[in-house]
């Protein structure tokens, strides 16, 4: 049950408190004296009117009293025992979605039911096509469409399309709850009525019914109008939820609950980041430095002898060079001098201690919504803010005319400090959302000399390639059969590796692309590899997420994935994926730099992606070849600086924090992060007093008790609020932007053979899907991406082509090493065929443009319809 107590400020902004001396409750009681009230005992839990007011959540009354255009939630609404409004603690994920403009579009979310005693839901009823109704549609105020335009916001003004069960979600029960689940992302930035009807039974086929609140406000609005203005302005509501349902072909009369739900704004600010980069602004422009060669091999650097005409003699064929990307940061950089705000990682409260490793993106400049608001209430003087606006060198006519002109720009008003008359002036958005109003982040740092982001480029040896070409020939080679420098530069592939991993990691894999004529170019995610934080250059980063080197290098003793994958700030995590999917971008755009011209060829680059890699890769894949608008003539532009030929993606997950919660690899790592908080500790004391026992008193068994039994509550809530804000980050979300592109996409999975009695087992990291979340996993970002499967060869090198293969052999790195994985893949040699496979069908793949998915052997793949 996902269910919020509405804070009295939202209360008085959705007009529901008593308007005169009559309240909705004063109603409901008069309703039932009167004898006319609905006798069923089972009701829909809605009642936005009581004393503590119930709602079921994502729900539509809270984007009221918005002063941004974000959710506006009571955690954010807090206020001391004075009155006095409380700082939002935005680490708090209660108050955390309240920085979105809207709703998960991918997010299961449950009704209560409260139902009599002894009695529970009728799953069979729910899981049916006539218990739930989900349409898509036009609210009030939606400047798209004249007629919605001319009506004020809040109200549903049409219907635009019904979603189809079994298709679109399900609907099924979950304990005292009614779950909708949805099968396909919604729509970003679009309103949907759902509603509930009576075909929905208790376990004794009663029919549910309505709150007796929600059995007022349907009401018609013309015959039947309540009385006071807070009543009329939920009956409007109500009614035109109901309206659009009718308009969709139910019956009003067998309508028990509706509401409506805006998903928030996807691809809005990562696409802003784009123009941002291609703007010529100071401090925004990616820059690729000088390539330097190091001398080296990559079967050096991995340890592989370079002779042994196997595996090392691969890897030989890549010589390594090294560059630096100067590129827009959009989050704090944690940093140490001993001051007061600096990094204190020993600090008793580490979120206080270390403060910008628990920073978000926030925006440039202050929300339209905001501006808007404030000169409509007179907070902010007509006077006032032309001054400003011409300070900023903007006509305040033309802002007026147009908002959306106002992002990026900043205001002040003066706020009164004591009885004197002074005052102090202060920014009129305190918080900076970044949302489809306000999309324009702002550039907190510019990464260059000193803090410039490592790479690590790979290149063709062609001596040495040609050397053992003719070496094995046993003569001199032709002509055509020695491989040369391309007039143009190399065809690049930019390589992005996993979670707790490092960009040299495409070391393993660059010799194959090398013999394919193939170069590479890798830079680390945040805080992994080389952008760990090394406060006193002792050589061991205090901060580093590349926990896979703790037990083996010493620079990572301190490395832990929560660095990146923030569980104590989700705003943090989704921010920290959202800087990984935009220095990708960066490092595709710099690969235009003339100084590059004849080494790399900027017309050919195409992308890898493992694991992390391969999530943040749909969404990079998806912005990149969506394409730029040409501000000119407000077209695509026939140019896209970002465009990439193809994608090879080893292992990619969709619905983050779900797959976070379920991988066997990191679900206990999450479990021990979100168990260990003060929040699910006051949980456990509460439990242990309700029974009479002391939190102290508590044996070791009977703690690990408290934790089996609340954990997975706390777990779906955790989960709930994770997808939400993680949305606008994640994969799922790019998936069907990206199959738009046509690009051509190589998936690639490890479900293992344990179904066909083997002993390999299915990807232990990302999970290939949930049962409870359809939309988690692997196999939903296939279905998103209207991938076929494939066990054979796919495509002859003239036509763009797409798929997935999934293995039955090998485990979640096989991509890159063909080692044993105890308990998981123990056939060696199977392991060794998988990762050559995998390697030449990237190769290959890459090579043709995208045109050719080579299998050369199938003996480890799942047959096509099976």
């Amino acid at each position: 049950m996902k269910k919020l107590a509405l804070s009295l400020a939202i209360i008085s902004a959705l007009g529901l408190s008593a308007c005169d001396s009559e309240t909705i409750e004063d109603v409901q009681k008069e309703v039932a004296d009167n004898g006319t009230a609905v006798k069923s005992l089972a009701r829909i839990v809605f009642d936005p009117g009581a004393a503590e007011p119930l709602l079921s959540i994502p729900n539509d009354l809270l984007l009221s009293g918005t002063t941004d255009g974000t959710l506006n939630l009571p955690a954010e609404n807090l206020v001391d025992e004075d009155g006095k409004k409380l700082p939002t603690d935005y680490l708090n994920p209660s108050a955390a979605v309240g920085a979105l403009d809207g709703w998960s579009t991918v997010n299961p979310f449950t009704i209560e039911v409260a139902l009599p005693e002894g009695r529970t839901l009728n799953g069979d009823s729910i899981f049916s096509p006539g218990a739930v109704h989900i349409y898509e549609a036009i609210m009030g105020g939606d400047q798209s469409d004249a007629e919605c335009a001319a009506i004020p916001r809040g109200p549903a003004c049409k219907l635009v399309a019904e979603l189809t069960f079994g298709v679109d979600f399900v609907a099924k029960a979950s304990g005292n709850n009614v779950a909708i689940v949805p099968l396909k992302p919604l729509k970003a930035k679009t309103a949907y009525v759902i509603a509930l009807t009576d075909a929905i039974q208790d376990s004794e086929g009663m029919a549910v019914a309505g709150s007796i609140s929600y059995d007022l406000v349907k009401q018609d609005l013309n015959d039947n109008p309540l009385k006071t203005e807070s009543q009329l302005l939920l009956q409007t509501l109500t009614n035109s939820f109901e309206n659009v349902a009718v308009a969709g072909g139910l019956n009003k009369d067998n309508i028990i609950y509706s509401f409506s739900m805006t998903t928030q704004s996807i691809g809005d600010v990562s696409q802003a980041t784009k123009s941002l980069m291609l703007s010529g602004i100071p401090g925004t422009t990616p820059i690729l430095s000088a390539i330097t060669p190091t001398g080296a091999n990559a079967a050096m650097l991995v340890g592989l002898d370079p002779n042994d005409f196997g595996a090392g003699t691969v890897a030989s064929y890549a010589a390594v060079s090294k560059s630096t990307l100067s590129s827009p940061y959009y989050l704090e950089t944690p940093y140490y001098d001993g001051a007061a705000g600096s990094c204190n990682l020993l600090a008793d409260d580490i979120t206080k201690g270390c403060p910008d490793l628990f920073s978000r993106w926030e925006a440039m400049g202050d929300s339209p919504v905001t501006v808007g608001g404030a000169l409509a209430s007179g907070v902010l003087s007509q006077e006032s803010f032309a001054e400003q606006a011409i300070a900023q060198g903007k006509d305040p006519a033309e802002l007026l005319a147009n908002p959306a002109k106002l992002v990026g720009l900043t205001f002040t008003v003066d706020v009164p400090i004591d009885d004197e008359g002074n005052t102090v002036a202060v920014n009129l958005d305190q918080t900076r959302h970044l949302t489809k109003y306000n999309p324009l982040p702002q550039v907190k740092s510019y990464k260059s000399g000193a803090s410039a982001i490592d790479v690590i480029v790979t290149t063709p040896d062609i001596a040495r390639i040609n050397a053992i070409a003719a070496m094995k020939k046993g003569s001199a080679l032709t002509t055509e059969e020695t491989m040369q420098v391309p007039a143009a530069g190399w065809p690049v592939m930019i390589f992005s590796h996993g979670i707790t991993s490092y960009k040299e990691t495409v070391l393993a894999i660059s010799g194959t692309l090398a013999s394919q004529g193939i170069a590479t170019i890798s830079i680390d995610h945040p805080y992994h590899g080389a952008r760990g934080i090394d406060f006193n250059a002792d050589g061991v980063y205090e901060i580093s997420a590349t926990s896979s080197l703790s037990d083996s290098d010493p620079a990572y003793v301190n490395a832990n994935v929560t660095s990146y994958m923030n569980l104590a700030s989700l705003l943090t995590a989704r921010d920290n994926v959202r800087q990984s999917e935009v220095d990708l971008l960066a490092l595709r755009l710099s690969l235009n730099s003339v100084n590059l011209a004849g080494q790399l060829d900027a017309t050919k680059v195409s992308f890898l992606g493992h694991s992390l890699g391969a999530i943040t890769g749909i969404p990079v894949m998806a912005l990149a070849n969506s394409g730029i608008i040409d501000p000119a003539t407000g077209q695509l532009s026939e140019v896209n600086p970002y465009a990439m030929t193809s994608v090879s993606l080893a292992f990619p997950g969709g619905g983050i924090p779900g797959v976070l919660l379920n991988s066997p690899s990191f679900a206990p790592v999450v479990m021990a992060g979100l168990t260990s908080s003060q929040t699910f500790i006051d949980l456990v004391e509460a439990a242990a007093i309700a029974e009479g026992k002391a939190l102290e008193d508590l044996t070791e068994a009977e703690y690990q008790g408290y934790v089996a039994a609340i954990y997975p509550a706390f777990a779906a809530e955790f989960n709930f609020a994770g997808q939400t804000i993680i949305d606008a980050a994640d994969p799922i979300n790019y998936a069907a932007g990206l199959k738009e592109t046509m690009t051509p996409v190589h998936l690639m999975e490890i479900v293992g053979d344990e179904a066909a009695g083997g002993t390999n087992k299915s990807d232990q990291v990302i999970p290939n899907y949930n049962a409870n979340l359809p939309l988690v996993g692997t196999e939903p970002l296939i279905q998103a991406l209207g991938l076929v499967g494939a066990d054979e060869t796919v495509g002859n090198g003239t036509t763009a082509v797409s798929a997935a293969v999934r293995f039955l052999k090998g485990h979640h790195s096989s991509i890159l090493s063909p080692a044993v994985s105890p308990g998981v893949a123990e056939d060696a040699q199977a392991n060794l065929e998988v990762t050559i496979e995998m390697q030449t069908q990237v190769a290959a793949f890459a090579k043709t443009g995208g045109k050719l998915i080579l299998i050369s052997d199938n003996q480890h793949l799942v047959p096509v319809g099976e």
